[in-house]
């Protein structure tokens, strides 16, 4: 076991130099990915991404239904906000909407102690459906998933100081479904503009995206303590997991699974299977605030008897 774990690191070593990824030389974000030697199992070779293999808070998870504590304490979440403009780019290991209007919309109370400003959304899905999540329920995948990320903007101005700061980031996490029958009108801004961003470093503009509408009306959710899933893997996310689905069109998932993770010289290496295997949960607790009222088949009855031993004075 040693000996592998020798060779495979002399292997990824051989590939630093070769890519001349090393401190003052290339650039990490360009080496990462989902699958191969630069896949999640050895981005702990940046020692700046310790955590993506130390860390005991890391996302995704899977969520045992069996498992959730009802938390009557937690209070609904306060979205602040609506239509957003910005950037829509090929990142190559994913596509990202980022928010350029000033304003934005916010996040409050449901679990957070602070108020969250959305800094940009990330799309993750897979091949075929069924298998396009990070998170899991009860071991099982939606079709795509959708990261709504926003950042701590009482204590911090932007969103690149407030990642690697504890409570510096809150992600509510939108699960996607498809529907043949289906469109999603919100969803059709980003869906219908992905011919313009094909390959890695293509870019759009995307004007007033409702965030309220691509959202569902119930805003019940789950929620728990962890990590950004990417590089550097930082423990400093509250995750908000919203219990209601959104139903989209097999052709809008479809134009997604179309991107490329490359340049027009590599047109077959296309960006589905963007999803982080699910990590250890460390016993942490996942709460939620829906009510699903089971009671428990065991009772517990409880009562004071008098001792009869006892001699009265």
């Amino acid at each position: 076991m040693e000996l592998t774990t020798f060779a495979n690191n002399l292997i990824l070593a051989s590939m630093i130099t070769l890519f001349g990824i090393h401190k003052g030389v290339g650039q990490w974000s360009d080496w990462w990915s989902y699958a191969g030697f630069s896949g999640p199992s050895n981005w702990r070779i940046n020692e700046d991404w310790v955590l993506c293999s130390e860390g005991k808070l890391q996302s995704p998870i899977n969520i045992a239904a069996e498992s959730l504590l009802f938390d009557p304490g937690l209070k609904n979440i306060v979205v602040a906000g609506n239509k957003v403009s910005g950037n829509l780019t090929n990142l190559g290991n994913d596509v990202t909407f980022s928010v350029t209007d000033p304003q934005s919309v916010t996040f409050s109370l449901g679990p957070l102690p602070y108020v969250y400003k959305l800094s940009h959304i990330k799309f993750h899905f897979g091949r075929k459906d069924g298998m396009g999540t990070e998170h899991t329920i009860d071991g099982k995948q939606f079709d795509a998933e959708v990261h709504l990320i926003a950042y701590n903007s009482d204590l911090f101005p932007n969103y690149s100081l407030a990642e690697k700061a504890p409570r510096g980031l809150a992600i509510v996490c939108l699960f996607i479904k498809t529907n043949r029958d289906t469109t999603h009108t919100e969803l059709s801004k980003i869906t219908n503009s992905v011919n313009k961003i094909q390959f890695r470093g293509n870019t759009t503009e995307i004007e007033e995206l409702s965030i309220q509408t691509l959202m569902p009306d119930n805003l019940q959710y789950m929620t728990y303590e962890g990590s950004v899933t990417q590089p550097g893997c930082y423990e400093t996310v509250t995750w908000i997991l919203l219990n209601r689905p959104a139903f989209v069109g097999e052709h809008q998932l479809h134009a997604l699974r179309t991107l490329r993770r490359d340049s027009p010289r590599n047109p077959q290496a296309f960006m589905f299977g963007n999803v982080r295997p699910i990590q250890p949960l460390h016993r942490r607790t996942v709460r939620t605030n829906i009510n699903t009222s089971i009671k428990c088949p065991i009772k517990r009855e409880v009562s004071y008897k008098v001792n009869k031993n006892i001699i009265k004075q």
